[in-house]
């Protein structure tokens, strides 16, 4: 039936990459359930089990995330075979007020733990570590990163284009490579297959997916830190806006959509143009991982 919802429902990709991300992994367990044994097996104690599991290990928003999927699904089950399913047993979670409340994350590097950060990705492999440095110099969405295809990355011009999918709108925008994500994709290019279509690939058999996965509890436990992969998105905007450069370049570097008159009407910057913006914010990211704070360095061009 988790099969069948997928196809049925004609999700969006972005969709459809949650729903693979949270019910193999995390209900691996119950998927081989027989539907007319679903309710009898799915107890009210293991349901809540599982999801107070989920929260501690995963963290609350993927506990809620993961049981919503899961409904969804139950829940188009029930539709189909009422034969076999008369109710919904993660409904015990609404009853018992079970649903954490999710606070609006904040996580973001603060200028002394950028060191913290780097040198903790040493523990990572080298396609991880790769992924989050590169989602960190552009300030994107953690899917804008691991999802990333070569035929949207144009080194010879170095340029790269990001795809941003969700139920409600897909768009696409592209923007400047800087000299640190350059080697950064330079690097990943070397190290590619024959007919690799992901520039981060998938890291080991039980993957799901044909590109690897950032998730925020293998962050914190390679970094130690209370950080997750949508933090370097803040890491990145927060760098820029404390470099004083304007709010609006910020903007158009990571994708978020201008509708102010001017933005949407008369405003026709170019990739080009948000260059040396780009560069600025990921030489400053780069001292702060290099160098740490306090260190005064000056560095001569080659």
């Amino acid at each position: 039936i988790y099969e069948r919802y997928l196809v049925d429902k004609r999700l969006s990709k972005g969709t459809v990459t949650l729903y693979k991300g949270y019910i193999p992994r995390l209900f691996e367990s119950w998927l081989d359930l027989p539907l007319n044994l679903l309710e009898k097996a799915l107890t009210p104690e293991v349901v809540i089990d599982r999801f107070q599991h989920i929260r501690e290990n995963n963290g609350p928003g993927a506990a809620n995330n993961s049981f919503k999927c899961l409904q969804a699904i139950i829940n188009y089950a029930e539709i189909l075979y009422p034969q076999f399913i008369t109710r919904n047993p993660t409904k015990v979670l609404s009853r018992a007020e079970m649903w954490a409340k999710i606070e609006g994350r904040d996580d973001c590097l603060e200028p002394k733990q950028f060191k913290i950060f780097s040198d903790a990705l040493l523990k990572c492999t080298p396609a991880h570590r790769d992924c989050y440095t590169f989602a960190l110099y552009h300030g994107i969405r953690p899917a804008e990163a691991y999802s990333l295809k070569w035929e949207d990355v144009d080194l010879e011009n170095d340029f790269v284009t990001f795809r941003h999918e969700t139920e409600r709108s897909k768009r696409t925008y592209t923007v400047p490579l800087s000299r640190q994500s350059k080697a950064i994709l330079s690097r990943r290019k070397a190290a590619a297959t024959e007919g690799q279509v992901h520039v981060f690939p998938k890291q080991g058999p039980r993957n799901k997916h044909e590109h690897l996965i950032l998730r925020a509890d293998h962050l914190k436990g390679k970094t130690g830190l209370s950080l997750t992969p949508h933090g370097l998105r803040r890491s990145f905007i927060t760098t820029g806006e404390r470099l004083r450069l304007r709010r609006e370049d910020i903007n158009w570097l990571t994708g978020h959509t201008d509708n102010t008159v001017t933005g949407k009407h008369y405003a026709k910057l170019t990739p080009d143009d948000l260059r040396p913006v780009l560069q600025a914010i990921c030489n400053e990211i780069e001292r702060l991982m290099v160098d740490g704070i306090g260190a005064k360095v000056i560095r001569f061009s080659k």
